[in-house]
């Protein structure tokens, strides 16, 4: 067996390649949301608490949920939400002719895991949602969304489907800017879209049209919660509705690429 010569050795061979490096996602909420604004968020909610207005303040919580924010509601506030939705489920016999009122109380009740609510409603929303369809899809996709959350299969015919897919195009290509290029009102659009199961690719321009509207000097906490909320569903890998209701958003992390120190070659004693 012929000797080992270092003067041989081909260090090129030992050359370790740098591991591909994950590309920066358009929006990162633990990235792009200052701390600070988190604590404005919660404030919010609190305050829509002592006002009593706990629809809304089931709106900001669900948000902060599904985001991954701390919502930094005492145990008591809480249950108080709690008590409250359920005292209107119970006795406001007018909270489901307010349809959009009612499918975000059901699909809020299954995303906090509040269980207040055991009738979704589905028929009376299937109807609402075939009367919205006749008339334009921006609620009828808001309908149709909440649906999809209280763990509803909502009715979209085929046709309805190709049309609203070309409404999507349309607007994702600046042919369609009624509600306004990258505004929040278009990025509900497309979050509802989403998570109603409609698929559709973003490129560089609409993320900056979208960066633009959340970096402008008119910052508004309400406004900004909304389209950070909105945001965060349009880059998920997977937006997840599991079993019985909610929402979850998933992003799948590409395999191989950790932070953990690259394994060097054994390195022979000579």
């Amino acid at each position: 067996m012929p000797k080992f010569n270092p003067d041989n050795l081909n260090t090129h061979e030992l050359a370790i390649e740098e591991p591909e490096k994950e590309a920066e996602l358009p929006f990162d909420p633990e990235r792009d949301i200052d701390p600070e604004h988190v604590k404005i968020f919660q404030k919010m909610i609190e305050a829509q608490i002592s006002y009593t207005n706990f629809l809304t303040a089931e709106k900001y919580l669900g948000m902060l949920k599904v985001l991954g924010l701390p919502h930094n509601l005492s145990p008591e506030d809480f249950e108080k939400i709690k008590v409250e939705q359920k005292i209107g489920l119970k006795d406001d016999k007018t909270l489901y002719i307010e349809t959009e009122s009612a499918a975000d109380l059901i699909s809020l009740d299954k995303i906090l895991g509040i269980n207040n609510v055991k009738d979704t409603q589905a028929d009376f929303m299937q109807v609402e949602l075939d009367g919205y369809m006749k008339h334009g899809y921006l609620r009828a996709l808001h309908i149709a969304a909440r649906m999809k959350e209280a763990g509803l299969n909502p009715v979209i015919s085929e046709e309805e489907k190709k049309k609203i897919d070309e409404n999507i195009a349309d607007m994702l290509e600046g042919y369609d800017t009624a509600l306004g290029m990258g505004t929040l009102e278009e990025v509900k659009y497309l979050a509802d879209a989403r998570i109603a199961g409609f698929s559709f690719n973003l490129s560089a321009d609409n993320w900056k049209d979208f960066r633009q509207n959340i970096e402008s000097p008119e910052w508004h906490p309400i406004r900004a919660l909304d389209m950070y909320y909105r945001l965060a569903i349009l880059v998920a890998d997977e937006v997840k509705i599991p079993k019985g209701g909610g929402l979850e958003l998933v992003r799948h992390k590409k395999e191989g690429l950790t932070n953990q120190t690259p394994i060097l070659p054994e390195q022979k004693q000579f």
